[in-house]
């Protein structure tokens, strides 16, 4: 799945950074980011989109999972 070819583009990326770029990044180091995530949302909402299921209840779902 293409997914998973972003999810370790966003890896890479944050790889990269340490030090103090990693606690404020730069301006290159952001829209990299961003454009990784923005790949990876597109592709969450698509997959909400086809399974009829509703995003902010499936985080809100997870994230109650995630917390027991």
């Amino acid at each position: 799945m293409v997914i998973g070819s972003d999810a370790g583009e966003l890896l890479g990326t944050m790889l990269c950074v340490e030090g103090e770029l990693s606690r404020n990044p730069d301006d290159k180091t952001k829209e990299l980011t961003k454009e990784e995530v923005e790949d990876i949302m597109i592709y969450c909402l698509r997959i909400c989109d086809v399974l009829a299921m509703f995003p902010i209840e499936t985080m809100n779902r997870k994230l109650e999972i995630n917390e027991e």
